[in-house]
């Protein structure tokens, strides 16, 4: 090969190079640039050769090149750096730029296009600046660590649950292990705090709601979440939330439910009581009542001492009954089983009132209307429903005036899943309930009314909760009703 023959191919190899190549003279004139480097500014061929570097650069980056790279070069003869260019239509590139000085004072300068680094890089710094943004606007506080344990985000939220409030941009990059022997020291319980975190990463698998309490009293939940990409872990994602007020509630129910069980005990205990220690003398009074009574001459038994004798039978025997219906409602109330069986609920109002109310049928005392669907089916125990149906007649009758009509309905609504029954009666004068307390044990509409013990509407309530039922009771214009929600069986 000539030496003619290996300069043109030492210039087409030149040419052919991805990176732009320059040189320049000692007072930085181009001498000459490949085609890359004149097309990377967008020139043609040789129109950049006799000018200034300085023409492809705006007077503020020129000034910061000649203040950097220059004395780099009087120093070592090397100078790689970044730069920010000019094209010829004026638009901005990025560029690596690689400078080494000449024997002869001129320079040699390889550069290349770095813009598409650059725009990933500007869209990571965005993503990173929005991670940043949402970090430190939710409420829970996030921890997210690589599976060697380095900390790769967490926000202020975390540390002030902690009570360690740190700038978050310092704990960046640290090792979460290092970290965490400084938080464990404000649980309740530092070694179970530590020992849980590692029993996590360990087992690999999602947790939620792990409860963490701290040594104020304060109570966070914890959720751990592994990252994976392909079925292996690349990262580990915690997420606390301060839950104090949600299980301060939890256990000021929890104990309300063990209180009202123990005054429910109590209370069963009470009546039992009354039973065991009432009825034995109110039974030998009732014995030794009649005894007396039987002795008594012809004379005696027509006389005041006669009559307060049967006073005193009559009353011992209407104690003992409340007494035995005390105790049979409070039994009814505490109990939880059911037989359930699948019926119609179309005419069950109506065969309960031919059954145990056939005198009244025919008098024109109920009216009554069933637009039941055949379709209803529901769920029910039928003993139980006949003690609801009971309860609610016996009170429209005991509260309502002779000639008054009490109004028995019974409805279906398919598309809602319920069958409704509503039993309504006119109230006397002095006899109208108090809607807040209608239902509650022990409440009776008229306290004069010594034949109820004002368990009824109670007892409904309950057995109707028992069948996953809901009762409404109202009281307005002179009319009292109590309706049963009771849903369809699927």
């Amino acid at each position: 090969m000539t030496v003619s023959e290996f300069d043109v191919l030492k210039n087409n190899a030149l040419d052919l190079a991805d990176e732009g190549i320059a040189l320049l003279d000692k007072d930085g004139i181009y001498l000459y640039l490949n085609r890359a480097h004149e097309y990377l500014f967008g020139y043609a061929d040789g129109e950049l050769v006799g000018r200034p570097w300085q023409c492809i650069y705006d007077d503020t980056e020129s000034e910061r090149l000649g203040g950097i790279a220059f004395p780099a070069l009087a120093e070592s003869g090397n100078w790689r750096g970044e730069s920010v260019g000019r094209r010829k239509d004026g638009t901005s590139i990025y560029q690596r730029v690689s400078l080494t000085s000449l024997p002869n004072g001129g320079l040699i300068c390889i550069t290349h296009c770095i813009d598409e680094q650059k725009e990933i890089e500007h869209q990571l710094e965005l993503r990173n600046r929005r991670l940043d943004n949402l970090l430190a606007s939710i409420s829970e506080g996030i921890l997210l660590e690589t599976t060697d344990r380095t900390i790769v985000a967490l926000n202020s939220a975390l540390g002030n649950m902690s009570g360690l409030p740190m700038p978050t941009a310092s704990a960046i990059g640290l090792n979460s292990r290092e970290a965490l022997e400084v938080v464990k020291m404000q649980t309740a319980d530092p070694e179970l705090f530590i020992s849980l975190i590692e029993q996590r990463i360990t087992d690999g698998v999602r947790v939620a709601d792990e409860l963490v309490t701290l040594k104020n009293g304060r109570i966070l939940s914890r959720d751990f979440i592994p990252i994976t990409n392909n079925g292996v872990n690349e990262s580990y994602l915690w997420v606390y939330r301060d839950v104090t007020d949600r299980e301060r509630s939890k256990r000021e129910l929890t104990q309300l439910v063990e209180r009202e069980r123990e005054l429910n005990e109590l209370q069963s205990r009470f009546i039992q009581t009354i039973s065991h220690e009432f009825k034995k003398p109110i039974l030998n009074t009732l014995r030794g009542t009649a005894l007396l009574k039987s002795t008594l001459s012809q004379e005696q038994e027509s006389g005041p001492l006669k009559q307060s004798l049967d006073f005193i039978l009559e009353q011992m025997d209407a104690l003992n009954r409340n007494i035995n219906r005390l105790v049979s409602y409070q039994n009814l109330l505490t109990s939880r089983n059911l037989t359930l069986r699948e019926v119609s609920a179309r005419n069950i109002i109506a065969n309960f009132l031919n059954y145990n109310y056939s005198m009244f049928v025919g008098s024109g005392k109920f009216e009554v209307t069933d637009s039941t669907d055949i379709a209803a089916i529901i769920r029910a125990d039928m003993e139980m429903m006949d003690v609801v149906l009971t309860n609610l007649v016996e009170n429209a009758l005991r509260y309502s005036a002779f000639h008054e009509c009490i109004s028995i309905s019974a409805r279906s609504d398919m598309a809602e899943g319920l069958v409704h029954w509503t039993v309504s009666n006119h109230m006397r004068a002095g006899q109208e309930p108090d809607t807040k307390l209608i239902g509650k044990n022990m409440y009776r509409a008229n306290p004069k009314d010594d034949s109820g013990l004002g368990l009824g509407l109670s007892i409904v309530s309950h057995i109707v909760a028992l069948h996953k039922g809901t009762v409404h009771m109202t009281a307005k214009d002179g009319v009292f009703s109590v309706e049963v929600i009771l849903p369809i069986a699927k």
